[in-house]
């Protein structure tokens, strides 16, 4: 079971640069956040890990949720909430891989990624959900990389790390969903 597992934090110096995914601004969101969630003032010393993990799991989810007010339309559906629907399949299938069993050991894999196996064209509407989920900076494309499953090239796509602590995964990449 999941929950039975030791509990990974959000915290510390070099979690809050990588989920902020290299982004200044978004790095300095994150540290102010954890400043106001936590209510601490000038003179602090530092923040406790576990406080510093629900101000993160705080900032993470708040913007989860605002990505349902995302202007435009799909077929006459708002498109936030469907842009939504689609980073949150992502992040579950995430989570899924953290419960995977490969041996009498329990081991834990984690995915970021989705690698596009086919170099079929992609119909309208499903192009335009991927045009959308870059364009918001909500998947990254990371372009043509040596793909894990098969030699050769492919297209890559990693979901912004700033959504791992709403989904509780991991901001590491190291397995891929393959499409």
């Amino acid at each position: 079971k999941l929950d039975d597992r030791p509990h990974a934090h959000y915290g510390g110096w070099k979690t809050v640069w990588v989920i902020s995914h290299g982004s200044v601004r978004t790095l300095l969101e994150i540290i102010e956040h954890i400043f106001r969630f936590t209510k601490a003032d000038k003179n602090i010393g530092n923040i406790p890990l576990k406080q510093q993990d629900r101000a993160i799991r705080s900032y993470s989810s708040t913007h989860f949720k605002a990505l349902s007010m995302l202007p435009g339309e799909l077929d006459g559906e708002d498109l936030g909430p469907r842009l939504q629907s689609v980073l949150s399949a992502i992040g579950e299938v995430s989570r899924k891989y953290l419960m995977k069993k490969t041996t009498n050991q329990l081991e834990w894999y984690e995915t970021l990624s989705i690698e596009r196996l086919d170099r079929k064209k992609l119909d309208q509407k499903a192009q335009r959900i991927l045009e959308e989920l870059t364009k918001y900076g909500l998947l990254l494309d990371e372009g043509i990389t040596f793909s894990r499953a098969d030699f050769g090239l492919c297209q890559r796509y990693d979901m912004n790390k700033i959504f791992t602590p709403a989904f509780r995964t991991t901001y590491r990449v190291r397995n891929h969903i393959y499409l």
